[in-house]
């Protein structure tokens, strides 16, 4: 690598350490940022998600048993850029790399690097107003990996901010969620879909939310276990006072999803007011005037959009600062910012983040229309009549330029339908396996939002929620949450000219400035990347029209028979898969778990590992804290059980979670 600060190339990541590290500090959706630095701009040049290029979901796989391996992952990316090492003047965020530099020194009072960098994430969402405008930030999520930090002071895990100016006065907050964990844990779901279905059903139960908000949520392993006996009270009381499921052709819910659906209406309403607590306390602490200043919000509790537009409209702030990558597939964009203003560099320099369309480039189509000549009947330029006329009988595929960043389709890796057709709904949630309560985001021209929202405003990362008017509610069914709101993203011929000129094709032609969008994506798969895993979804799953690279391919969907079932191979997976499965700090005769589990605990123990007699030590030390703790080797047997479970492929992240 080049020396010095000024000028060149930066990587920074967020991939999880090989050795010992790999499985005490634990990182999902893993990332990469290739930032390129002049004299008077940063600009991000290329992201990548390596579940886009793993095809494993929320990727969360280390690279274990070979140390180089994280070397060869960072080269073969930059070389899709036609960089090598020698371009780079430093390596971020991924310890135990002998190619990894420190990040430059930072006083992060007491605050682990994780939840800093989900801070600088939002901040820098618009670098003009964190250097002109008030801006209160709060980075809430599960908890931090710690993969960063030698010693942990005490337990709070969670950061807020007061921006002003180019200065940023750091302190603790709440977060929400270890009770959306623990509610993920407790009824085997993602948060997304719980937060769907909390909206999705009339089911309640009547409990006293001073329960919860008697609590604190500062953060801490010990609150977890908390946070599980507080959600698992809930589940008890709408166990008690819900006794059977809706019985209806059209719009079933089973006893249980009813329950989940009543305890999440309670998780949410704490949740919007643990938030609202924290703003409180930093409007208190700064007399900064809300109506002045912006919101920024981070961290994975930020993909909660009812609670983002509810904080913005409460107290009047001039708009949200969120990244699309909100949650931790955005860490690598957080930590380069948190790297570069650590060392000065936002002082005097531009930022530019190209968000959300930051992602991978390479379609790779022609070697797609070679894999799947036989099932291409037909390819033709783009024609807005009969992209109308296609959205209209069905939805179509839509995959162009750079794929955009986070867990959210926006319009560059999506499948497209037509609003005004409930039918749109149930199509696309029974291609992508999901329950039919789920809903459709739509795209809305921006330019319309203020009319067919009630106080819509730009959200042009789909990261709030706003009421359908009500005179259009029954124009647009398909996008309808069953308050009659949507999950919006706003679009712009600014922010991306040519989906904007179809759109606006479809409103001239519907009299709708709306179409639905939902990621081009199976269940349990991450969004496509390229070409060829686009068009296996679509003759996997019957979608005839694709359009990629602004041309229509017509498919050949017949023949189930002759279909591949199962998603095209992602360029990446082999190099997680070449692995040792059975890793003897796991599987092996002299396996010690329990070594594992106190380094995921406490962190400050790391310093023991690979030291004379220092894993005798560590071995001691659980036997102590074993005899203090009845639940001490059952935690621990959990903990070992989800990685071997992970590594032998039995599960994905998420399914089961005892972390």
């Amino acid at each position: 690598m080049t020396n010095g600060t000024m000028g060149g190339y930066v990587v920074s990541t967020y991939l999880s350490p090989p050795g010992l590290l790999a499985f005490s500090a634990h990182r999902h959706d893993q990332n990469v940022a290739l930032w390129r630095v002049d004299d008077t701009r940063i600009t991000l040049v290329r992201y990548w998600e390596v579940e886009r290029l793993s095809g494993l979901k929320h990727h969360e796989l280390p690279l274990y048993d070979r140390p180089e391996a994280c070397g060869r992952l960072i080269d073969e990316l930059i070389g899709r850029e036609g960089l090598t090492r020698a371009d780079l003047t430093e390596i971020w965020g991924t310890p135990g790399l002998e190619i990894t530099t420190a990040l430059p020194e930072f006083d992060c009072k007491g605050l682990p690097v994780h939840n800093l960098a989900h801070v600088f994430s939002g901040l820098f969402m618009d670098a003009r107003a964190f250097r002109s405008a008030p801006i209160i930030a709060l980075a809430m999520d599960g908890g931090p990996d710690f993969a960063l930090e030698d010693d942990v002071a005490g337990d709070t895990w969670y950061a807020g901010a007061v921006a002003h100016e180019g200065n940023v006065e750091l302190t603790p907050v709440e977060s929400p969620g270890l009770l959306w964990h623990a509610s993920q844990r407790l009824f085997g779901m993602e948060p997304g879909t719980l937060m769907a279905l909390a909206g999705a059903s009339p089911a309640f139960v009547d409990y006293d939310l001073d329960v919860l908000l008697g609590e604190r949520y500062w953060g801490g392993h010990s609150l977890m276990d908390k946070c599980m006996g507080l959600v698992g009270d809930i589940i008890e009381a709408a166990t008690a006072a819900i006794r059977s499921g809706i019985e209806s052709a059209e719009h079933p819910f089973t006893r249980d999803d009813l329950i989940a659906s009543a305890v999440m209406k309670i998780v949410q309403a704490a949740s919007i007011a643990i938030a609202k607590r924290n703003v409180d306390m930093l409007l208190e602490r700064s007399g900064v005037d809300p109506t002045e200043a912006f919101l920024s919000l981070s961290g994975g509790f930020a993909l909660n959009c009812p609670t983002n537009s509810r904080l913005v409209s409460a107290y009047g702030f001039r708009g949200l600062l969120a990244p699309p990558c909100a949650n931790d597939s955005g860490q690598a964009l957080g930590i380069g910012l948190l790297g570069f203003f650590a060392r000065g560099d936002l002082s005097d320099r531009e930022v530019d983040v190209r968000l959300p369309y930051a992602g991978e480039d390479r379609l790779r189509t022609s070697a797609a229309k070679q894999r799947w000549d036989s099932r291409i009947l037909g390819v033709q330029d783009f024609d807005e009549e009969v992209f109308v006329a296609d959205i209209q009988r069905h939805p179509v595929a839509w995959v162009d330029g750079a794929a955009e960043i986070g867990p959210r389709a926006l319009g560059h890796r999506s499948l497209l339908g037509d609003p005004r057709r409930m039918e749109t709904k149930r199509v696309l949630n029974r291609v992508k396996q999901r329950q039919w309560w789920r809903p459709v985001a739509p795209i809305v021209l921006e330019d319309h939002v203020a009319d067919w929202f009630v106080d819509g405003r730009p959200s042009p990362f789909m990261l709030e929620t706003f009421l359908i008017a009500p005179e259009y509610q029954t124009l647009v069914p398909a996008i309808a949450h069953i308050d009659g709101s949507a999950r919006i993203q706003t679009l712009s011929a600014a922010d991306e000219p040519f989906l904007a000129g179809a759109l606006q094709a479809f409103h001239r032609e519907s009299g709708v400035p709306i179409i639905c969008n939902t990621s081009l994506n199976d269940r349990g798969e991450p969004i496509v990347n390229e070409a060829g895993e686009a068009v296996n979804f679509c003759v996997r799953k019957g979608i005839a029209v694709a359009y990629i690279e602004r041309r229509r391919y017509l498919l050949d969907v017949s023949q189930p028979d002759l279909l591949p079932d199962e998603p095209q191979q992602r360029p990446l997976a082999q190099l997680y898969a070449d692995q040792e499965k059975h890793p003897a700090v796991l599987f092996g005769p002299d396996a010690a778990p329990e070594v594992l589990y106190l380094l995921y605990f406490w962190p400050s123990l790391r310093r023991l590992a690979g030291k004379p007699n220092g894993e005798a030590k560590l071995k001691a030390a659980a036997q102590l804290i074993a005899k203090k703790d009845g639940q001490f080797w059952t935690r621990v047997d959990g903990f070992a059980s989800y990685w071997q479970s992970l590594l032998e492929g039995k599960i994905t992240h998420g399914q089961i979670d005892t972390l």
